[in-house]
């Protein structure tokens, strides 16, 4: 809180936002009446005439691009429900990949899902696939929302009907089959049951015949 004339032109900037916020600045005035006034047409380092007293409030918006991750058949495009995904944001600065929220699966009829992303390089992963499909590579983008009229997705990787260049969607595609088992899952518990099975089997069966030659 300052004093100042009435009739005074100042002005005030908020600085060092960062890049994932956008300030959104809003004030009254009391008139020569005692009657509150709005200010009109604020934005952050406006120039202001006093005509009161004054009371300025500055909010800051964390800035984001709406990104929208379809999941579809890869033979016929149908929309594909029942996957589930993990969604990480690499680290400011390093290699590191972070998870972003919470596992979310895509289970409404037209197998989509939205969220309002800040700048940043993403990886999303499927972390469950759909019963009779094989899991999809990892898809990694950018997001640049520095202002309202760029929040786009760039940089897609992988499959390149993905998405690409200023496209604020993802179509992310499960081709049909048979999943291999993952490496310590239940699948090669068995494998390796059976395998040691025939390795004691065959063991045995070497003693015995020893046992008879001598």
């Amino acid at each position: 809180t300052f004093t100042v004339l009435t009739g005074t032109t100042f002005n005030v900037t908020e600085v060092n936002l960062g890049r994932d916020f956008e300030v959104k600045v809003s004030g009254t005035y009391v008139d020569e009446d005692g009657k509150t006034q709005t200010i009109a047409n604020l934005q952050n380092g406006t120039n202001l005439e006093i005509q009161g007293d004054t009371e300025l409030t500055y909010t800051n918006m964390r800035k984001g691009a709406k990104v929208k991750i379809l999941k579809v058949d890869s033979e016929t495009n149908s929309p594909l429900p029942g996957a589930t995904f993990q969604l990480s944001r690499k680290v400011d600065g390093g290699t590191v990949y972070e998870a972003y929220g919470d596992p979310f699966t895509i289970e409404n009829e037209g197998a989509y899902y939205e969220k309002v992303l800040p700048s940043g390089e993403y990886r999303l992963e499927e972390t469950f696939i759909p019963a009779g499909y094989i899991v999809t590579a990892d898809t990694t983008f950018t997001v640049h929302a520095e202002t309202g009229a760029t929040e786009i997705i760039t940089d897609v990787t992988g499959d390149a009907s993905a998405g690409g260049t200023n496209k604020s969607e993802l179509t992310v595609k499960n081709a049909p089959g048979k999943a291999l088992p993952h490496t310590g899952g239940s699948g090669t518990g068995w494998f390796t049951a059976i395998g040691l099975l025939l390795i004691l089997g065959a063991g045995a069966g070497l003693l015995l015949r020893r046992r008879k030659n001598v």
